[in-house]
């Protein structure tokens, strides 16, 4: 099985700036950015973030505000938070040199077992296996395996496996292993198992059961919630406020928006006001979905909080970093 998956990728591995030169902070930062995210989505923050912040030293001392600004449209911001926080301890535990001890490297902030192995095994080439959700539905299927894959348990047993069996090319088998779930054995729709290089040793394929696996546990629905977003302008200004929670969106900037909105109450306050209905939309997290109402606002004035400003379109662009949920309305301005 390693020999036939070794030699598939040698011929249909797929061409990624991460692997012309795979060193640990250029794997770290790939796989970061590609956690829970489309590869094809991350190869331009990829290049943009590498131009920008080429080493660990120059991501320690990247401002917040200018990180989230490189990593917008990425989601999951505290990703980009916990990396600056890392690189800082490397920087002051580690001399500036990425670590090569699973121990040191898992004690890094948002670095888990899975991101460990697969910067130790890619780029200093120890064996250590980097199980995902790739891995998890490739091998499932190939073993028939039964288990729940959001297990914990399911993981480790799984990990503890692959460990088994990993050759002396295991940066290439762990990346075989993500094209292969990627590309051919994939999550959704139908898998290409003609294609496939283990189809012949795939128990799931041999006993025609491909789709029932791989086992998982159903999740909890979605939080719902329910907005209006205001996009308030005055003289060809917007008024946005930085978020100041705790939440993942913390430090992110964003418009104006209530649980409820009443035009008329507005239009007292500030009577010269033009306000126009928008496009309502849709955002949808992991654990929340938004229905976000929308309406444009146009006055000579407005009273802004302590943690609103008013700031042109051209610096919404460039300077200011906003959750996709709430930078999707800019096409509204």
């Amino acid at each position: 099985m390693v020999e036939e998956l070794l030699k598939w990728y040698a011929l249909h591995r797929r061409m990624l700036p991460w692997r012309t030169n795979p060193t640990p902070y250029a794997v770290w930062v790939s796989e970061i950015m590609c956690q829970q995210t489309r590869i094809e989505t991350v190869l331009p923050y990829y290049e943009r973030f590498m131009n920008r912040l080429p080493t660990i030293a120059d991501l320690a001392q990247c401002p917040e505000e200018e990180l989230l600004k490189l990593w917008e449209g990425l989601g999951y911001y505290s990703r980009a938070r916990h990396m600056k926080e890392a690189a800082m301890d490397i920087m002051s535990r580690f001399a500036g040199s990425f670590p090569s001890d699973f121990d040191d490297v898992l004690s890094l902030k948002g670095i888990g077992v899975y991101t460990a192995g697969a910067i130790l095994s890619i780029a200093f080439g120890k064996k250590y296996a980097a199980v995902d959700g790739n891995v998890l539905r490739v091998f499932s299927r190939f073993w028939m395996d039964d288990h729940d894959i959001a297990s914990e348990e399911t993981k480790k047993n799984m990990k503890y496996r692959l460990e088994q069996i990993l050759p002396d090319a295991v940066g290439d088998f762990n990346q075989a292993i993500m094209d292969l779930g990627a590309t051919i054995c994939i999550p959704n729709g139908i898998p290409l198992c003609e294609k496939c290089p283990l189809s012949s040793e795939c128990q799931a394929y041999q006993n025609s059961c491909v789709s029932d696996y791989p086992r998982k546990s159903k999740t909890s629905a979605k939080k719902e919630i329910y907005m209006t977003v205001l996009l308030i302008e005055v003289h060809q200004r917007y008024v946005i406020r930085k978020r100041e929670d705790q939440t993942l969106l913390k430090g992110l900037y964003e418009f104006v928006h209530v649980d409820e909105f009443s035009p008329s109450a507005f239009l007292e306050k500030y009577p010269s006001a033009k306000i126009e209905r928008r496009t309502s939309r849709v955002h949808i997290f992991t654990h929340q979905k938004w229905y976000m109402d929308c309406y444009y606002i146009c006055c000579d004035h407005i009273d802004l909080k302590d943690n609103e400003k008013l700031v042109s379109k051209e610096e919404l662009s460039e300077k200011y970093s906003m959750p996709k949920a709430f930078s999707r309305f800019l096409k509204e301005l």
